[in-house]
């Protein structure tokens, strides 16, 4: 029925048909409009590629020749065929039922818009129509599925009629149109699925939507050099370096109670680190990752003793027995622990700003120290008590190594051991720059040494005379390790 429909509104546009035709009859004129309507009717139905007959080849009858060039509105295959093609593969590609794509299409508007006669007495007619073409993927009925949209443009035929057998073939097909730079974008998650773009607006929406971490990109489907889609290429990884400053503190009990009166001192810590973060998962405003470091980090403890005695049996020089006194006051002792660690730190961020994260860490550590390093100062008195010299005690400077003394010293060991584990936590922000690769963290950590094993000595004085001392840290029976940083660090993103 709407076969019929075309064809009658085909015939009644030929009443307005200029008539340039010589030499020619009303009748033979009025047959041969009607040939080039039907030819515009046939072209219709065998484009379709509907019926059993060979449709194929009846469209390819259509023309005068099948290696004639037409308009090449096959849109998917525009790509890679151009904008012309003869009218033998244009048939072969509709009759292929394998390809992707459907076609579907309509003519409308159809008219001559001009008449002549060659040289051997054919007519020669002008038919200009509008074609309007669409593809859809096929077997697949979900919204989602892939499409060129409506593509409209005006065609131009040149038929020509031969008055003796009756009959009208085309010899081109021609359109202004130009469909050289099709690119089609298939996006599931928009409203419209399916819609013609260009590189430029691609571009444009790829830095449009893209936020710190979430990059948007474009690539061409496998299977079509037409059909493009969007993906996202978030950033998910990290060097980063820094450094933080802080301050050391200790908890720590004596091995004897009548050193009580020691005073932990707290002292300056500071690092520096190189590090990797390798993002997790990013949902929403929701970030997790593993944060892996390598720091050197120095560590600045203290120790105060107001006074210290100690008494134990000695031989003087001469081969004397007496009981050594050792009285010290004022003592002071700085740590320096010079580290390697290797932090390893579960991170969670969100995403307060799209270039704004506040960010908390848990994480534990290895660290080992490279170098320790000791100073102490003190004033000491050194005497000897001689029981079977008439309880004489000597304390006199000049007599053996008795006296009083300042004293001032170093030692590079202490009784921590140089490998520890610790365990640590942070909080802070990170901002990123906007349209760079950088960001920077600015954070509060806190770390606790959970294991450093102490050293003991089976015969420890502090200090035997005033160019002898050992560190006070023999004293511990327990220790623990502290340290607040405030930490800053860059970071490059990629």
């Amino acid at each position: 029925m709407k076969k019929m429909i075309f064809f009658a509104a085909l015939c009644l546009m030929m009443i307005t048909a200029p008539i340039s035709a010589q030499n020619v009859t009303p009748i033979q004129l009025k047959e041969a409009r009607v040939a080039i309507y039907q030819w515009v009717r046939d072209y219709n139905v065998y484009a379709r590629m509907e019926g059993k007959r060979n449709p194929a080849q009846k469209f390819i009858d259509l023309f005068e020749d099948e290696s004639i060039q037409i308009f090449n509105d096959y849109l998917p295959f525009v790509a890679t065929r151009g904008n012309e093609i003869s009218v033998k593969a244009y048939a072969s590609i509709l009759a292929n039922r394998e390809p992707i794509y459907k076609m579907s299409f309509e003519i409308k508007n159809a008219e001559i818009t001009a008449e002549d006669i060659d040289d051997d007495k054919n007519l020669v007619f002008t038919i200009e129509f509008d074609k309007t073409v669409s593809f859809q993927e096929r077997g697949n009925t979900s919204d989602a599925l892939y499409a060129y949209p409506d593509k409209s443009y005006h065609a131009t035929v040149r038929v020509k009629y031969n008055l003796r057998d009756d009959k009208a073939v085309a010899g081109e097909i021609t359109s202004d149109a130009l469909f050289e730079d099709i690119l089609v974008l298939h996006d599931a998650d928009s409203e419209f699925v399916n819609r013609y773009t260009s590189y430029d607006e691609l571009k444009r929406e790829c830095k449009n939507n893209e936020s710190s971490l979430v990059k948007w990109n474009y690539a061409l489907t496998d299977f079509d050099p037409q059909m493009v889609y969007f993906y996202q290429d978030t950033i998910k990884n990290s060097f980063h370096f820094g450094g933080a400053i802080g301050g050391a503190f200790y908890s720590a009990n004596l091995l004897d109670s009548k050193f009580t009166n020691a005073s932990p001192k707290a002292g300056v810590n500071y690092a520096f680190s190189v590090g990797y973060y390798r993002q997790l998962v990013l949902k929403n405003k929701n970030r997790f990752g593993l944060d892996f470091s390598i720091a050197f980090d120095q560590k600045n403890i203290g120790l105060m003793l107001d006074e210290y005695h100690e008494t134990y049996g000695a031989i003087d020089p001469d081969g004397g027995d007496y009981l050594r006194l050792v009285d010290l006051n004022g003592y002071s002792e700085a740590i320096k622990r010079y580290a390697v660690d290797v932090p390893i730190a579960f991170r969670y961020d969100y995403f307060i700003k799209d270039y704004l994260s506040i960010f908390a860490k848990v994480g534990a550590d290895v660290s080992y120290d490279i170098l320790q390093k000791t100073s102490a100062s003190a004033n000491a008195m050194y005497s000897g008590y001689y029981s079977w010299l008439f309880d004489v005690t000597m304390n006199q400077n000049g007599i053996y190594d008795f006296g009083s003394f300042d004293i001032e010293g170093s030692a590079k060991e202490t009784s921590i051991n140089r490998l520890g584990l610790g365990v640590f936590l942070g909080v802070g922000l990170q901002y990123f720059f906007p349209r760079l690769q950088w960001s920077f963290d600015a954070s509060l950590q806190y770390r606790g040494e959970v294991y450093n094993k102490l050293s003991h000595l089976d015969i420890f004085h502090l200090s035997e005379n005033s160019t002898d001392r050992k560190s006070a840290s023999y004293l511990f029976g327990s220790y623990f390790g502290q340290n607040i940083q405030f930490q800053l660090s860059f970071n490059y993103n990629f």
